[in-house]
């Protein structure tokens, strides 16, 4: 029967200090990283509104950022489609695709821009959710 003496039951209770000491280590790194003082403000103050409003703009940024990049992957694929579809060039399509882009970021930054357009081509666009004729010959 054990007695608490043998070599076994020593080396556990070197593996506990061993763990303790570091758990304290961790604990002073954060502290020093300053985290902990983070938390405490947090536990004394509570999150504030500018807390939230930052927080808020942040993934707002985020998201448009993601949003725009898929919308705008999926709008030049359709015009690619269409117009192979419509039996244009690859070279055609990569240079229309070119133009699109380059309009996107350097034409439409004005809203009379998008309305002369609509005005040229005689179609007014409706995207909004409840629509349902997107494309509206004038």
């Amino acid at each position: 029967m054990p007695t608490g003496h043998e070599k076994g039951v020593r080396s556990l209770g070197a593996n506990r200090a061993q763990r303790r000491k570091q758990e304290r280590e961790l604990i002073r790194n954060w502290k020093e990283k300053g985290q902990y003082n983070q938390v405490l403000s947090l536990q004394r103050n509570g999150i504030t509104q500018k807390d939230l409003d930052k927080a808020y703009n942040e993934g707002y940024q985020e998201g448009y950022m993601y949003a725009s990049e898929c919308f705008l992957k999926k709008i030049y694929a359709a015009c690619a489609k269409e117009l192979i579809d419509a039996g244009n060039t690859n070279d055609s399509v990569v240079s229309f695709i070119r133009g699109v882009d380059h309009r996107f970021t350097v034409m439409f930054d004005a809203d009379d821009e998008i309305d002369d357009v609509y005005k040229l081509i005689g179609v007014r666009l409706n995207i909004d959710r409840h629509a349902i004729e997107r494309i509206e010959e004038v």
